[in-house]
């Protein structure tokens, strides 16, 4: 996942499996609305000239022919949202080629960037906090004992520390807010939000609303008996 400029340009590393294949590009809003799909775009590589283009030992290129699924990283590419200060966990997958794998995270904000190792292949998570709001792209960069690399990346979106009445993005089993999520679809505000100032406001006026209108009702079906005939 990536952003896109003002124009419409983009700019993305994707990894290519020896074969076919086919390009598509979604687009998407920061509310989780999908445009349409662009034209896909098909492309062969031919996993020979790579070998034969790389400078390794005769034994090196012997064991990457060997090897039949190439190296892989997938991340769920759905845009998330935290607060400064908050803990989110990045979950991702490495697949294929040769373990052990060592994994990059840049997590765009500038900080040192996360080395891992994996023995196998298999099912992680990595962890981080934000300290500046802002919209970060994370490139998720692996390599594996054989050279062979892979790339993937997402975007994270850092919101400031609840200001009054500010509206944040959370995921529907946190009943308290205050885990943001990667939903778009549901929202709370803090405790100091306009949304509960407008509804603290509004109970008084909802209790003299509705004594009022038993007042009435009362004041009608007491007028309605005096001026009931009487035999």
């Amino acid at each position: 996942m990536t952003t896109c400029s003002s124009n419409g340009d983009f700019t993305i590393n994707i990894t290519l499996v020896p074969g076919e294949n086919v390009l598509v590009a979604k687009t998407r809003d920061s509310v989780g609305q999908y445009g349409p799909d662009s034209v896909s775009v098909t492309i062969f590589l031919d996993s020979r000239a790579i070998e034969t283009s790389q400078a390794t030992p005769p034994q090196a290129t012997v064991e990457n022919k060997s090897s039949s699924k190439p190296m892989l990283i997938y991340i769920d590419p759905v845009q998330k949202g935290i607060l400064i200060g908050q803990s989110i966990t990045l979950d991702y997958e490495v697949d294929g080629s040769e373990p052990p794998y060592t994994i990059a995270i840049d997590w765009g904000d500038g900080t040192p960037t996360t080395l891992v190792k994996h023995d196998d292949e298999g099912d992680f998570s990595s962890s981080h906090i934000y300290d500046i709001s802002g919209q970060r792209t994370v490139h998720i960069s692996g390599i594996d004992s054989k050279g062979n690399r892979a790339y993937m990346q997402t975007i994270i979106v850092v919101h400031p520390q609840n200001p009054t009445g500010a509206l944040v993005y959370a995921s529907p089993e946190d009943n308290n807010c205050s885990e943001a999520g990667s939903t778009f679809s549901s929202y709370c505000f803090n405790s100091d939000s306009t949304l509960v100032k407008i509804t603290e406001m509004a109970w008084p006026a909802l209790i003299v609303a509705t004594l009022m209108t038993v007042s009435f009702w009362v004041g009608e079906k007491m007028m309605l008996h005096q001026l009931k005939p009487r035999h």
